[in-house]
Order: structure tokens, then sequence, then C-alpha cells
């Protein structure tokens, strides 16, 4: 390269993005999608040209200088959305496994994987179908190299052993523990103890019994069928419990180790009880069903090695509709889990119900204590407490508040984010290599930041936890997930640089494992503020392709202990996002969350006004 400018210019749809215009030596060239992932190398993402212009000369001036208004718009299509076919086998290889990940029928080697709708879930997926062909690496040289140009590179120059059995989740730092198991009954299949989060969401359970349901999830479903079959449920659920161990799982806190254990029950009674609401009419059992889930929301779980983490209940409401309520405490279950389990409980109940014979196979391993184990080899690293110890040098003391001030409730709030801004929205977030995460932790950052009137914000982030090193971390159930405080000053930097900067954080804590460190060793609990971003892709829920299309949700609560727990979700055609604010109404002003949502929406459009 001779010389060369860049420049930001407005397209044809009033975008702003960036240009480079080059003069090559006399005789030579480069491949532009090759420079422009060399310099993705070395430069944030939001510095990086998306089209390139090579020219002979530059115009010029009457005063010699380069005549801006003269370089002409590049005629190309944005380079990062322009197809580049892959040469090599490996890029071959993962063009292939990127396309099945990712649902779609093309891609090139300059595609960025997050871009396209990547997630960590989905990195988690790409490493295992990857390692199905033997090609091994890991989930961090995915967030490192985000096109398959540049993993295909990496692999080449760097070989890693990554997804092979050497790198397995570490039972045997369990070992101590699973001693505990030779003084249990019989009918305990195994011990070992609660995670961190599981941990603490007992405490919150406990501490928050009289508020009602705290990490104590509900769903009611409703489905009109005229042959439903409720035995047909009732041996599906038994096979579920059968097959997933945290189905089958009691808590009871141990003094000896000062710490909660989790213990595995070989056999359980099927917790399922069934209503017959025939004989009232419309109003009557709906007053019924509101009664019931507010007194079983505050009907606490036990915490002494016998009682279950799990309730199902039946409702027959006439001949041929029926409401199916599913009650869970939040140590044995998380959002993705969740979804998993009502997949495979329709799956097996259709298949039930047409005749088949139901064959267990139990896993070979027990995934869910492989997290556990994952966590305790966290623990004992001395690089991730030290990462943890930088970050809360940074931490910013947030409002200061705690149960006990009477009366709470816990209210709601929801927006629906729908063309054109969420389309706007996608559109930003490909043209600058940015998730969708990102932007809207970003925007709620401004917004907290806003109304809380201080520049340095701490929000608990939920991650994800389901590893690549674990057996089976797509369908596997139980609580995987983490609650990582994440700081973010919220100054007059320039935008871009500041999401550059975030969507570097969430790399470096979901990359490497960070995510899994206990936290509840180096912080206080207390908590303001939270945030949960999900895609739940594997919903099969209202798929036309599937009989459980006429399968509604009527009712969803899930109580954090957080003040505030921001909570976005993307439905799974990707077509619109619903932001929730979930707060405890005596800890905050209702008109205060009405001013965050407010916020929020006006730092997401101004993002969108960038573009």
């Amino acid at each position: 390269v001779k010389a060369a400018l860049v420049l930001p210019r407005q397209d044809e749809g009033q975008h702003k993005r960036l240009v480079g215009y080059l003069l090559f030596e006399p005789g030579q060239s480069c491949s532009l999608a090759a420079l422009a992932e060399h310099m993705r190398a070395e430069l944030p993402d939001y510095m990086v040209p998306s089209a390139f212009v090579v020219l002979e000369s530059f115009p010029l001036t009457a005063n010699g200088t380069v005549d801006r208004k003269a370089l002409p718009a590049p005629e190309d299509i944005l380079l990062r959305d322009e197809h580049v076919a892959p040469n090599t086998e490996t890029e071959k290889t993962l063009c292939r496994i990127w396309q099945e990940v990712l649902g779609l029928e093309e891609l090139g080697i300059t595609d960025n994987f997050f871009s396209l709708g990547g997630d960590s879930m989905r990195v988690v997926q790409l490493v295992h179908a990857a390692a199905k062909v033997d090609m091994h690496f890991s989930a961090q040289d995915v967030f490192r190299h985000q096109t398959v140009g540049g993993l295909a590179q990496h692999l080449q120059t760097y070989v890693t052993d990554r997804g092979k059995k050497g790198d397995a989740a570490p039972l045997a730092l369990l070992g101590k523990i699973s001693d505990y198991l030779a003084d249990c009954p019989s009918e305990i299949e195994d011990v070992y103890p609660a995670t961190q989060m599981q941990s603490l969401m007992i405490e919150k359970h406990i501490e928050g019994v009289k508020y009602g349901g705290v990490y104590a999830p509900q769903q009611l479903f409703s489905f009109s069928d005229p042959e439903f079959s409720p035995e047909a449920l009732a041996i599906s659920l038994t096979f579920l419990m059968q097959k997933h161990p945290i189905l089958r799982t009691t808590f009871s806190y141990c003094e000896d180790s000062r710490q909660y254990l989790q213990f595995v029950h070989r056999d359980v009674e099927l917790p399922l009880e069934k209503f017959d609401l025939t004989s009232k009419n419309q109003d009557e059992y709906k007053a019924f069903l509101n009664d019931f889930i507010a007194e079983d929301a505050k009907r606490p779980y036990t915490f002494d090695g016998k009682g279950l983490m799990v309730r199902y209940r039946l409702f027959k409401v006439s001949n041929s509709d029926w409401k199916f309520l599913i009650s869970t405490h939040h140590a044995i279950d998380d959002g993705w889990g969740f979804v998993s389990f009502i997949n495979e409980m329709f799956e097996c109940y259709e298949r039930v119900k047409a005749g088949d014979k139901l064959q267990l196979q139990h896993a070979a391993v027990n995934v869910f204590k492989e997290r556990v184990a994952l966590e305790v080899e966290a623990s004992q690293s001395k690089a991730k407490k030290e990462f943890w110890r930088g970050q809360y040098e940074q931490a910013e003391t947030m409002p200061r508040v705690t149960f006990g001030r009477e009366p709470l409730v816990y209210c709601s709030k929801r927006l629906v984010i729908d063309s054109p801004l969420f389309s706007k929205l996608k559109s930003f977030a490909q043209a600058n290599n940015k998730q969708l995460k990102t932007l809207f932790l970003f925007s709620y950052y401004k917004a907290l930041s806003a109304l809380l009137k201080q520049n340095l914000i701490t929000i608990d982030v939920v991650t994800s936890g389901r590893s690549e090193r674990l057996s089976d971390p797509v369908h596997a159930l139980g609580l995987f997930w983490n609650f990582v405080p994440m700081h973010c000053a919220m100054g007059k930097e320039e935008l871009l640089p500041a999401l550059e900067l975030l969507q570097t954080k969430l790399i470096d804590v979901e990359s490497n494992g960070n995510s899994l460190f206990p936290l509840n060793s180096i912080r206080d609990r207390s908590a303001y503020a939270c945030f949960n971003y999900v895609q739940f892709h594997h919903s099969k829920m209202g798929d036309k392709n599937h009989k459980r299309n006429h399968v509604n949700v009527e009712y969803a609560s899930d109580k954090f202990h957080h003040v505030i727990d921001f909570f976005t979700s993307v439905n799974v055609d990707g077509s619109k996002a619903i932001s929730e604010v979930n707060y405890w109404d005596g800890l905050i002003d209702v008109r205060k969350i009405d001013l965050l949502m407010e916020l929020y929406i006006e730092a997401l459009e101004n993002l969108v006004d960038l573009a």
C-alpha cells in the first residue's frame, strides 16, 4: 500500500460507515478481504473500514490537498456482507459447521459469527460440532477469531487439544465431598457440593419467604386437546425424572463442611397433583387458579435433604381444555434447560400417546456434577482470583438496600422492541461486529447511569456457564448460569469505543472460564441491578411443524433478589425483542422504573442514530 485514507461516509440509507481509500505501489495489489482481516487482528472493529475503494491517485484541490468531496463512493456492498467463498479444506469444514449451527444456507470466510446471530450457547454448539469431525478448538478461540478465515488461520498456526478427553471436567476434585456418600442411606445415588449460585438462591429464597417465591419460578401452560391423556403425561414426567439426576436432587446444609450439599436420590415419587375444575364456570376456575398460584408461591421449598425442588399440577377445566403448572426452585433450573425440558416432555408425551415405550438410557456422567467440578477447579485458580480482584478495584458502590421493609410487591413492566427499531439494531450490530446482547446491556448501563446520576455502574450480568468442557452442555438440565458483576463507566466517551470496551469485557468473562469462579468468596452478595439476555433458539413452542403449536404460556413468574431485574429476550425467529423490568415496589418507586425504561429506549435509539 502506497497511501491510504479513511473517511466516514453516508450510504443511500443514510447510514454512516468507514470507507478506506487505497493507492497501491505500481504492480502491487492484495485481497481486500484479507486486508480487512489483517486490520481486525490489530484494531478494534469500529476502527476497521467496512468498504474499500482502490484508486490510481487521490483527487486534489487547487491547494494540493486531498479533495475529500471528490472521492468516489464505494460501489461494493459492505465488505463484511461480501461473500468470500472458502478455499482450504479447513475453511470448507468450518463454513459447513457454522451453517449448521447458525441455521444459514450460505456464509463466507469474512462473515462475523456474532453478527450472524451467534451467542455463547451457539459457540458451545460450534465447539462440540467441530469435535465430532476431529477439529478441536475452544470457545475462547471463537471469541478471539470471529470469522471462518480468522479461525482457520489460527488453527493452522496453533494446534490445540481443547475438547479432547484430557480437558474434561475434573470430577476427581469432588472426591472428598463424595466421601459423604458412604454415610448416606442407600436411596442416595450421589452427593456433591452446591455451586455458589445454588447456595445464593437457596439463602435468598429463605430470606424472602414472607414475600413469596424468591427464586421459585412458576409457569402455567394452557392447551386445548379433547384427546389429551393425563396418563401419558405422568409416564413422560416419570421418565424424565429418572433420566435427569437434577430432578431427583434435594439440598441440605452440612455443618462439617459449612456448605450446602446436594443429594441425588435413586427413586422419587412423581410430584404430580391433578385437579378437576370442570364443575366451575370460567370466572370461578380462573379465580381458583389465581389463588392457587399465589399460595404456591408462598409455600417455601425445604432444604432438609428430603424435599424435591419441583412441583407439577394438572388442572382440567373442561372436556378439552387443560392447564399445567410447573413450579421449581431455581437451584435446579435455568432458562435454557427449562426450554430443553419442555421440548423433551412434549416429545416423550407424543411418543407415549402414539404407543411407543420410552427406553431409559442413563448418561455416562452427570453433566451438572461436571459443572460443579469446573467451579471447584476455578476456585483454585490464582489467575481467575486475581482477575476478579482486579475487577473489584474498579467497583462503585451501588445503592444499599435490604429486605425487611414492608410491604414489598414484585412488579413487572415490559416493552416490545420490534420494527423499525429492532431491525435497525440488528443492522447496526452486524455492521459493527457487535452482539445484540452488547447493545441491550450497554443501553441498560446508560439508563441506570442517568437514573442514579453516577458514572460507574455495577450490574450482575447473567452468563451461561454451559462450558464446552461439559460432556453435553446443550441438553443437560440444571442451574448452569452465574451472576457476574460487571463494572462500566458511562461518561462522555464516544459511543463506539465504549461499546467495543463493553464487548471486550463480556468476551473476557465468557470465553476463558472466568464466569465459573465462585464470586461469593471475594464479594458482597448485596446487589442492586441485574441483566439477563436470552434467545432460546432451540425452543419448539409454537412451531407450526410440531403438535405443540397450540400450547401457550399463560403465566410466568421468576423473582430475583435484586431491586431491579432487567430481562431481554429475542424471539426464536429473531424478528423482535421484549425487554422486561421486574422490580420490588417498596424498594424503588414506580416513577423511577418508568423513567428507566424511557432512558433505555433513548439509549437504544442513540445507538442506531450512529449508523
